[in-house]
């Protein structure tokens, strides 16, 4: 079950839960493997502009800092599988997470 107030994002790959986890190692990760700063990758996302390989970077990172062990080959086919739309929107949770956390109330 994911934490709201950790700013955890809950995912779902090949029918299993994922905890998506904001820690500070994930975003080094996801901006080593990318190239882009988690700023750039949040507009990106904003704008819809975004492929598999972020999205499975992000993902693969992401449920790593939760425990997981991951590999972005496996996620990101996991991620085809399902379709990528799928995934647009915890993306997006958890990018939002990442740069400011969650929002008041939560």
């Amino acid at each position: 079950m994911v934490n709201k107030v950790r700013g955890e994002v809950e995912v779902i790959l090949d029918g299993k839960t994922y905890t998506m986890v904001p820690s500070f190692q994930a975003m080094c990760e996801i901006e080593a493997v990318t190239g882009l700063g988690i700023v750039a990758l949040a507009r990106r996302y904003q704008s819809l502009n975004f492929g598999i390989s972020d999205a499975a970077a992000i993902v693969t990172a992401a449920i790593k800092a939760g425990g997981e062990d991951a590999e972005v080959q496996k996620v990101g086919a996991m991620i085809a599988k399902s379709g990528l739309e799928n995934f647009a929107t915890p993306i997006a949770e958890f990018l939002q997470m990442a740069l400011g956390g969650p929002s008041k109330g939560e």
